[in-house]
This record gives structure tokens, sequence and C-alpha cells, in this order.
């Protein structure tokens, strides 16, 4: 993997850009260090994060062209990375497949700064950082919005179930309450599921009239994961 330095137009960030073999893709990070001590610098936007993201250093400096300029020698140095650059083995062909999200979006309603990736054979991950976070009013249901809608239900829903698993009843009543206030009333449901098996019922059929509705649809692939993932954990929704 290469990296390269590149100036920002803001001196208080700092721009690095490069070639990911494994990845087969250019990647851009660009970060505001801190001066506290034992704090980690702030992530501003990093691009090229799955496989073939990002093909062509035209598209990077596009992506970045907010941030920073990628001089005319960088982008010949990342051309010929990519050039010279081995196909992924087998191996990291799979891996790449394995570790692309299914989802991801940030916690819309956590107290603290909570990236969420729904990984296939895994599961949730939740990369959380020492930032605060202001919590998101209730979804507003569009085409727009429809898929992130859908990652948050089935994120929500494993994260229930474990909860359910453990004999925490009350926090499931109560985080069902919040789920319809924020997800399940917006498309439409009436009632606040008395169970997680509820909710998903009602989350289906009004996601089912949402997509009728707006002309569109979300996969099923998540979904699917998602269900396959309880049931060998010997949970069934």
């Amino acid at each position: 993997m290469s990296r390269y330095p590149v100036s920002a137009h803001d001196a208080t960030l700092v721009v690095t850009v490069g070639w990911d073999p494994p990845l087969q893709t250019f990647f851009g990070q660009v970060m505001r260090p801190t001066a506290a001590t034992h704090a980690d610098a702030t992530c501003v936007a990093w691009v090229g994060t799955h496989p073939q993201a990002i093909t062509t250093v035209a598209q990077l400096c596009t992506h970045l062209h907010p941030y920073a300029d990628i001089p005319v020698t960088t982008q010949a140095r990342l051309a010929r990375d990519q050039a010279s650059s081995p196909p992924p083995t087998a191996f990291q062909a799979r891996m790449g497949q394995l570790l692309e999200p299914l989802a991801q979006q940030w916690d819309r309603l956590s107290e603290h700064a909570c990236y969420i990736l729904l990984l296939r054979g895994i599961g949730k991950v939740d990369l959380i950082f020492d930032e605060p976070w202001e919590s998101i009013p209730p979804w507003e249901v569009s085409a727009e919005t429809l898929l992130g809608i859908d990652a948050h239900f089935w994120d929500w829903t494993i994260w229930l179930a474990a909860k359910d698993r453990a004999g925490k009843r009350e926090v499931v009543e109560a985080e069902l309450r919040k789920m319809h206030e924020h997800l399940l009333g917006p498309l439409g449901v009436e009632r606040v599921p008395s169970s997680i098996t509820e909710a998903v019922a009602a989350y289906t059929t009004a996601r089912a009239d949402a997509e009728e509705r707006l002309r569109t649809a979300a996969p099923r692939l998540l979904e699917d994961e998602v269900r396959a993932l309880l049931l060998a954990g010997g949970y069934a929704i």
C-alpha cells in the first residue's frame, strides 16, 4: 500500500492519498490532528474504503477537491502504483467480500459518535468514537431514505435480540417504544410492537407498502443475513 502526503487547503488538516492493492482502489484520508494528550485525530473524510471504490486518479482528485489538490507528480506516482500492482489473490478477494459491509451508517440515537457496520457472517460491529453526538430526529420516509431506514431497522433488531436473550425485558420494551417513535411510526405502523417478532412483522409489511408507494425497493440481502445470523444463534424472528 502506498501513502503520499498532500498539502491541504486548510492548514489544520492532514491529507494522505494512496493505492490499496488488496482492495484495488485509490484512497484518501483527511484528518484533523489534536494537541490534546491521549486524544485521537478527528477523521474529517475517508474515501476509497471498499473494493474498487475509486479506480482512477481523476476520481480521487474529484473526491478530495474540497480539501486538497493532488499535485501532478503525486498523480503520476499513484498511476504507476496502480499499473504495477498485481491483482489480489483468491484469499484477498474472498476476504474483501467478507469484510465489505452489507450496510453502514452513523448511529442516529447514540450518546457518542458511533459508526455501525453490518458484516457478512459476523453481524453488527460498532466503531465508537470519544466524541459527543446529537441524536437525529425520527426518519422522514422517502425513496432516498428507504435504504437507510432498512439498515437502521435490521441493526436495531440484532441489538434488541441480544438484549432479549439476556433477559433484559425492560430494555427491550423501552427500545421498542423508541423504535416506533423514530422508525416504525414514520412508516405508518400505528401501534407500538409488544415483541421483536411483532416489530419485524410490522416493519416488513410497512416497508412493502412504502416500496410500492415510492416505486423503489430495498434489497433483501441484509434482511436475509440478519435472519440467518439470529437463527444460527437460536433466535428466530
